[in-house]
């Protein structure tokens, strides 16, 4: 079973994210980057579903240490504002699409679907 980690400080966005997912996918959540660096080094994450603000932390920062580091994951990125995603991550292979909040639930869960198929 592929497996989701989503990071996000909004308990109702990790919510809903668990609640599309978790019957198909073993399903991870952090609220925080180190609950998240936690997860990555103990289970053998394939998606993150990023906020690229979280708990006023930077996710452009928290992408590159993990693309460096574990080369196998692949990214989703849910922000409020689209243009705080570095050009550098946006032209990185392992970013496979960006949601700009409110983003359409079902149209991203099809998307992993999709890719993970």
């Amino acid at each position: 079973m592929r497996k989701i980690l989503a990071i996000d400080d909004e308990a109702g966005i990790r919510f809903l994210l668990k609640t599309v997912f978790e019957m198909e996918y073993s399903f991870f959540e952090a609220s925080n980057i180190k609950d998240a660096f936690d997860i990555i080094n103990s289970s053998e994450i394939d998606f993150i579903i990023l906020d690229l603000n979280v708990d006023g932390q930077d996710g452009n920062e928290f992408f590159k240490i993990i693309n460096k580091d574990y080369k196998n994951i692949n990214f989703i990125i849910i922000t409020g504002d689209e243009s705080l995603v570095s050009e550098e991550i946006r032209l990185n292979s392992k970013l496979l699409n960006i949601y700009e909040k409110p983003f359409d639930l079902q149209k991203l869960k099809t998307f992993v679907d999709t890719y993970n198929a």
